[in-house]
């Protein structure tokens, strides 16, 4: 997967020689363009629209370990960054959205209990949640929510429920390590719930045998619930697309396998 190799504000000054508005170049126009010829080449498709957390963005420039060092020792710098950060995603969703657009979604690996415990989490991030929420609702669509860390544990549900109730997010997407039983304890009745398998350690590696075999795991557990079946995160590369179509068929046929 693509990595940053020198964060764009690993010195704080440059921040100030730079404009949120820089991020809507020709990129976004080229984003747009090829969204729009999947929903014309596959109109079957959702077209989600992927954007980043405003913590995810301010984490991103700065860099993660820089980031995490500034929330000990220079508070008031991390609420610059997510400013800026907040600035920046909220353009990008705005401009990244084409008529076709079926839902928005928040990718947030930074985003992490796991790597800036649960205060931080719940203090930094979800307000910029809820922001590019109520935008993607203003514009008529859902929004998914994906932080990644573990939700399931039983010190954790409190902080999952209160991460989709303060956000009003529609859907949230587990990653690895999460148990589907635990998530689908709280977001039954308040979102959609989506995830499933871990992209390298069974999508990746197969072989199909585990693959059907992981799937109709999760299934046993959410089929009846407001589940989109998928995996966990990103599709890695060299992933063998044949993978990809067992994962699929192995949903679209688990009642069929077990009537």
């Amino acid at each position: 997967m693509p990595q940053i190799s020198e964060a764009p504000f690993a010195d704080i000054e440059d921040m100030d020689k730079h404009h949120p508005e820089e991020a809507i170049n020709d990129r976004v126009r080229i984003n747009n363009e090829a969204s729009r010829i999947v929903a014309r080449e596959r109109p079957d498709l959702a077209l989600v629209d992927n954007c980043s957390t405003p913590m995810g963005m301010a984490m991103g420039l700065r860099g993660i370990e820089t980031f995490v060092m500034d929330m000990m020792v220079q508070p008031d710098i991390v609420d610059r960054l997510i400013d800026f950060g907040t600035k920046v995603s909220e353009l990008l969703l705005k401009n990244t959205v084409v008529e076709e657009t079926d839902a928005a979604f928040l990718a947030a690996a930074y985003d992490n209990p796991d790597i800036v415990g649960d205060e931080p989490y719940e203090r930094l991030s979800l307000p910029g949640v809820k922001s590019m929420t109520d935008i993607a609702h203003d514009m008529g669509i859902p929004m998914i929510f994906h932080p990644h860390g573990v939700f399931s544990t039983e010190d954790r549900l409190e902080l999952l429920k209160r991460t989709i109730i303060k956000t009003g997010i529609d859907g949230f997407q587990f990653a690895e390590s999460n148990d589907p039983e635990g998530i689908v304890s709280q977001t039954d009745g308040r979102c959609v719930i989506l995830g499933g398998l871990d992209p390298y350690t069974v999508l990746l590696m197969g072989p199909e045998e585990r693959i059907v075999r992981k799937m109709d795991q999760y299934m046993d557990v959410l089929s009846g619930h407001h589940y989109i079946p998928m995996c966990s995160c990103s599709l890695h590369v060299g992933l063998p697309i044949e993978n990809l179509r067992t994962m699929v068929h192995a949903a679209h046929t688990y009642r069929e396998r077990h009537a």
